[in-house]
């Protein structure tokens, strides 16, 4: 029997899939398919105009939602040749890094 779990389940920090197989109650094996939900929010942002993406970006993973938000925004100051302020360059090393540090705790 091939058991589904996911893709996003309670008991999991991050979204994935699994499908283990089965006999009886033993776990023959497991496959694992990651990144589930991120193609999924992928698909969903486009079409849509940045100020409704970004918020998308933000759900593409619990852990360091911040990082990918930033992504998002610079992705948009490259394309359209601005570039944000010295302090804002440095407040993102900063929260960057505290996010990396608590995503490793």
């Amino acid at each position: 029997m091939i058991l589904p779990i996911g893709p996003i389940h309670p008991g999991l920090k991050e979204p994935l899939r699994l499908k283990l197989k089965t006999q009886g109650e033993k776990v023959i094996s497991a496959e694992i398919d990651y990144g589930y939900v991120h193609r999924g929010i992928e698909r969903v942002m486009q079409g849509k105009t940045w100020q409704k993406a970004i918020y998308l970006s933000e759900r593409v993973c619990g852990i360091c939602s911040y990082i990918h938000t930033q992504t998002f925004a610079e992705t948009f100051e490259k394309i359209s040749g601005e570039q944000a302020p010295i302090r804002a360059q440095y407040l993102r090393v900063l929260t960057n890094e505290l996010d990396r540090i608590q995503s490793h705790l």
